[in-house]
C-alpha cells in the first residue's frame, strides 16, 4: 500500500553560486583568442568564456566592454561576469 505524506514539501535554498563569465574584447582576430583559449583550457577548464575578438582601435575595444557593463543586470545569474 502507497505511504501519503501529510504537508508541504518544502525546496532547499540553492547553494551554490553562478558560475563567472568572462567577456573579453580584443583587438586581434587571430592571436588574441587563440591566446585566451589556451589559458581558459590550461588554467579554468570549463569557465564560460566569450570572445569578442576584431573590435577595432583601443577606444572602441573600451567603448564595447562598457557597453556590456551596462547591460549588466542585477540578476544573480550575472552578478559574477568579469568584463576584460
Amino acid at each position: 500500500m502507497p505511504r501519503h505524506r501529510t504537508g508541504k514539501i518544502k525546496r532547499r535554498r540553492s547553494e551554490r553560486e553562478p558560475k563567472a563569465r568572462f567577456f573579453l574584447f580584443c583587438e586581434g582576430q587571430n592571436t588574441e583568442p587563440a591566446y585566451f583559449r589556451a589559458v581558459r583550457e590550461e588554467l579554468y577548464g570549463d569557465v564560460l568564456l566569450k570572445i569578442e575578438c576584431g573590435v577595432g582601435e583601443p577606444r572602441t575595444v573600451a567603448e564595447k566592454a562598457r557597453e556590456r557593463i551596462r547591460r549588466k543586470s542585477k540578476d544573480s545569474f550575472q552578478k559574477n561576469d568579469r568584463v576584460w
